[in-house]
């Protein structure tokens, strides 16, 4: 039984870390297979260059990217997505730098800064997020990282949001 769990936790490891064999060079075939115009390739290759120049998590948009085209999404459409989640990303950087949270994400996934743009995108309420910010006082990133993931979690399977709130601040009250 421990040897299959093993097997599907290393594909959902190397998907995660873009062991999917997709580069950055692979790109414009990609979505040209998904039937994108030039115009369209342009612009989504452009904003996955900037957003890499930025010094913001890749991997984020990658992961989106990826979602729609195996969905079929109209190029255009996933454009729209794109620059949403860029628009999140950057709010969440600079959530977490107004919070003392001034070291970059953690690797490819984005640690703090894509934590708080999936809750961002789940629903959870910026101030909600900022007042977990402040209880962690710019210190434990981990542990709020944890909580933000965690009031994700909640919103996702449509926990009212004031519940949302009060676990994620409670996680960090309880400092175990």
């Amino acid at each position: 039984m421990r040897f299959p769990i093993l097997v599907i936790l290393g594909l959902a490891v190397r998907l995660a870390a873009g062991g999917d064999g997709t580069t950055a060079a692979d790109r414009p075939a990609q979505l040209r297979r998904a039937g994108a115009a030039e115009a369209e390739i342009a612009a989504v290759t452009g904003l996955l260059h900037r957003v890499a120049g930025d010094g913001l998590p890749i991997a984020f948009l990658e992961t989106k990217l990826d979602e729609g085209l195996a969905k079929g999404v109209a190029s255009g459409a996933l454009q729209k997505a794109l620059e949403a989640r860029v628009a999140r990303i950057r709010q969440a950087r600079d959530m977490a730098g107004r919070a003392g949270y001034t070291q970059p994400p953690v690797g490819r996934s984005g640690g703090l800064w894509e934590a708080l743009a999936l809750a961002l995108e789940s629903g959870v309420p910026e101030a909600d997020l900022t007042a977990v910010l402040a209880s962690g006082g710019g210190r434990r990133m981990q542990r709020v990282c944890t909580a933000v993931n965690g009031g994700e979690s909640l919103a996702l399977a449509g926990i009212p949001l004031p519940l949302i709130r009060e676990a994620m601040l409670g996680f960090l009250d309880r400092d175990i």
